[in-house]
């Protein structure tokens, strides 16, 4: 049985308890091709399997970014691609690991460092403007501030939006606009 399908298998026995994604999270961490792997179940589906995929992939980041870090392009890569609102979710977190971290790698580690913060900026922008509940567009907030530190446009763009929505969104959204805000 290929790799894949055996992941998918197990991923079917995985359910929402912090215990099974700690387990799942185990065992992708064992198998170094299954990462990647992970970050294509996310993207190709959006049914259950993809969601748990993103589940494990959060909780692994969650814990340390390092694996993450060689399949960056990758996963920023399906950033644009994703459907379900658990993967959307789980994404955003892990790019606001990643930018609190300061996890991307700079141009002399990788040449593409420039294009993995800008498939994350527009990511976010995208999240938090779109019809997405209150934790994606929180953790989209916090990444954009962070990234905007070394791009000045992003936090002028973020400002405009977060005063512009401010007034229709969740109590959430308005407490993380007001500590975001207050940064700038």
């Amino acid at each position: 049985m290929h790799e894949k399908d055996q992941l998918i298998e197990r991923l079917n026995l995985v359910n929402a308890t912090q215990h099974e994604r700690m387990k799942m999270a185990s065992i992708v961490q064992q198998s170094p091709g299954s990462l990647a792997f992970l970050i294509e179940l996310m993207v190709e589906r959006s049914d259950e399997i993809g969601v748990k995929a993103s589940w494990v992939l959060e909780w692994i980041c969650r814990t340390d970014l390092a694996p993450i870090l060689p399949h960056l392009d990758g996963f920023t890569a399906c950033l644009s691609h994703l459907k379900s609102d658990s993967s959307i979710r789980a994404a955003a977190k892990i790019c606001e690991l990643l930018s609190e971290a300061g996890s991307f790698p700079t141009e002399a580690q990788m040449g593409l460092a420039a294009d993995f913060k800008s498939r994350v900026i527009s990511a976010c922008f995208d999240w938090l403007i779109g019809p997405f509940s209150t934790a994606p567009k929180a953790y989209s907030m916090q990444c954009l501030y962070l990234l905007g530190r070394h791009e000045a446009w992003v936090h002028e763009e973020l400002r405009a939006i977060l005063q512009q929505h401010y007034g229709e969104e969740s109590a959430g959204y308005k407490a993380r606009a007001r500590k975001v805000l207050n940064l700038m």
